[in-house]
């Protein structure tokens, strides 16, 4: 059995695109707050792929179940402190 992950989506410039949309799930039993399992995860689809089903200028995506880091999907390996967070709705 899954569950969703479910991210909020930023372009590079902080402007929310795309509100509590998930694209992965994850083994109940795992930690969705787990920021190196969703790393992981979020490496396997491209950059190009959440900019064709998202938004052409998605860059930044915060999990919902770690609010306060955010990944650069550029480099999904980093795992980065949240600096949209007074932003998010």
């Amino acid at each position: 059995m899954s569950i969703p992950v479910r991210f909020d989506w930023y372009d590079k410039h902080g402007t929310l695109l795309a509100i509590n949309r998930g694209f992965f799930t994850i083994n109940y039993t795992d930690d969705s707050g787990n920021l190196n399992t969703l790393s992981k995860r979020i490496q396997e689809c491209p950059l190009s792929q959440h900019q064709k089903f998202v938004h052409s200028d998605v860059r930044y995506i915060v999990p919902y179940s770690a609010p306060d880091y955010m990944f650069d999907l550029n480099d999904p390996a980093a795992i980065l402190p949240n600096r949209f967070k007074g932003k998010q709705q």
